[in-house]
């Protein structure tokens, strides 16, 4: 008697597997200390710690640490000093971040290689922070006119770095209004402008340099309306904004006519996205209660990935399926019961979808063929 074919069993038992796939969370620190504002690489992973306790830090100052994604899992702080270092960034083995020069906020920048030399990319008397990078390109926001951190007295503007030396900084940006949370994917950037000078703020739009010269950016959004915290990979840019009367993510795929689509679905609350390739990740707080979970798009579906209704997952940051973010036992009353750590996950790789009567059309297929084999004995 002749066997059913097992090329003709196996579609069907992946697309089963698939299904039930479940994703195997790894909570990377489990200290006492607030770790926050993770970014991911590959495998490799900078964040915020703070080496005095919890929020907000009152009794010491945030340092930057790295994680190679090796196990067991060694982190190894890449700043050691008594001033605050933040809001790292990663691509490769390179990692920015902005810390105190003593006097004002400057951009420092680390190649990954032992013994640890940090190389200070800013030197001025102006408030450097929020930097990004990709490859050896470096984006940062700057203050205008001097080096109050909140830049009160002027606006910040967008600054570029192509990572050769002498550095010389390229200003991208020259208005009368906060540009700022900047993003950057090869040579291409985006970036908020707040158009509003004074409170309440009612407009911000999203900004998009092509990375050529002269610099002429343009604006993607125009409207009356919040588009906040863009990111970019390769020409596609996600960001926050409205539709159909919802706070979604929206995706631009980077051709024109200029067409937005929304990423994120439900009664909103969306969060800080982040994109890799046709990836994209992000916080979604439905409820508007403070907690929310990290949801994950892979081109065709939304997955859960933290998936945990007794806490508050955020920060998300996405390379190619690897995804970090933050996370802390949260009450909506109290907030985090605990200090915040950071989780790291790896996405299964999805197949196509397909229904429920794609389902039952492969499985007579199936069922057919193996007929069809018993007859031909």
């Amino acid at each position: 008697m002749r066997k059913i074919s097992s090329a003709l069993v196996a579609p069907l038992i992946v697309l089963i597997a698939a299904a039930a796939d479940a994703i195997d969370v790894v909570q990377i620190t489990d200290d006492d200390t607030l770790d926050v504002a993770p970014a991911i690489s590959g495998s490799n992973v900078v964040w915020m710690k703070c080496d005095g306790g919890t929020w907000p830090c009152q009794n010491g100052d945030f340092e930057i640490y790295f994680w190679d994604g090796a196990i067991p899992i060694v982190p190894i702080n890449i700043t050691d000093n008594d001033t605050h270092d933040g809001s790292p960034d990663i691509s490769g083995s390179n990692v920015v971040w902005a810390g105190s020069d003593g006097t004002d906020s400057e951009i420092f920048y680390w190649d990954g290689s032992f013994p640890i030399v940090p190389i200070q990319i800013t030197n001025n008397n102006r408030a450097d922070n929020a930097p990004h990078i990709s490859g050896s390109n470096v984006v940062w926001e700057q203050c205008d006119v001097g080096d109050d951190p909140y830049c009160d007295s002027g606006d910040t503007e967008i600054l570029f770095w192509d990572g050769s030396f002498p550095i010389v900084p390229i200003q991208i940006t020259n208005n009368d209004f906060d540009d700022r949370f900047a993003a950057i994917s090869g040579s291409k950037a985006v970036w908020e402008g707040v158009e509003d000078t004074v409170p309440p703020i009612t407009t911000i739009d999203v900004y998009f340099w092509d990375g050529s010269f002269p610099v002429a950016p343009i604006a993607l959004t125009d409207n009356d309306t919040l588009d906040w915290r863009p990111d970019i990979s390769n020409s596609t840019v996600v960001w926050v904004g409205r539709l159909d009367g919802q706070q979604q993510v929206l995706r631009w795929d980077g051709s024109f006519p200029f067409v937005p689509s929304a990423v994120s679905v439900g009664t909103g609350g969306a969060f800080l996205p982040a994109i890799s390739g046709n990836h994209v990740v992000w916080q979604q707080d439905p409820a508007l209660l403070g907690a929310g979970d990290i949801y994950f798009w892979d081109g065709a579906e939304i997955i859960n990935v933290s998936n945990d209704s007794s806490s508050r997952d955020e920060s998300a940051d996405i390379s190619g399926s690897n995804v970090v973010w933050t996370g802390c036992w949260w009450d909506s009353y109290w907030g985090c019961l605990d200090d915040e750590e950071i989780y790291f996950a790896t996405v299964p790789t999805a197949v196509p979808s397909i229904s429920s009567g794609g389902l039952a059309l492969l499985a007579g297929l199936v069922l057919g063929s193996a007929v069809w084999l018993f007859r031909r004995r």
